[in-house]
């Protein structure tokens, strides 16, 4: 057990390193950063870790260069399946953002939403879509969020968002 916590505390570390390399590479150029983050996943990063208290190497990434399309190349290729229990609140308004605008990265979502059994999951029946990634509520809880917390999500829709997007 302790090694684990070892590689757990480590993996915070690791995330705050490896997002400043990333921010770095991707002021310089777009084409360095999708290489830079292939290579991230492939040795078995992954785009949720906490980089700070409240962002991801996600949020990061897109803050400083990366957009939308790296939500569609990389969610569903993690090292390990997440949750969305797991994700900071800017994560998921992106991907639900995405999702509202996107018809077939939200059939991919639900796809990959409905593909884990549970115990607790609905038998015989389809497992409920989760309302996590519902336009409504994201605007709700963003409309509530505090300032220090909208204004990354706001940049980042201005600077990579479609006016589909801007006007939900």
């Amino acid at each position: 057990m302790n090694s684990l916590r070892r590689v757990c505390l480590r993996s915070g570390r690791l995330a705050a390193h490896h997002a400043r390399v990333l921010i770095s590479v991707a002021k310089r150029s777009p084409s360095l950063l999708k290489d830079s983050v292939d290579a991230f996943i492939r040795f078995g990063g992954n785009i949720f870790w906490q980089t700070s208290s409240s962002s991801s190497v996600l949020s990061l990434i897109m803050r400083h260069g990366s957009p939308f399309q790296c939500i569609r190349e990389y969610l569903f290729i993690q090292p390990s399946p997440w949750h969305v229990d797991e994700l900071f609140p800017i994560d998921r308004w992106l991907i639900g953002m995405l999702a509202y605008t996107d018809a077939d990265f939200n059939k991919a979502l639900s796809t990959y939403l409905c593909s884990f059994r549970s115990i607790f999951n609905n038998h015989g029946g389809r497992p409920k879509r989760t309302s996590a990634f519902d336009v409504d509520k994201i605007v709700s809880e963003v409309k509530s969020a505090a300032v220090k917390d909208r204004i990354p999500l706001l940049k980042i829709v201005s600077k990579w968002g479609t006016s589909e997007m801007i006007a939900g």
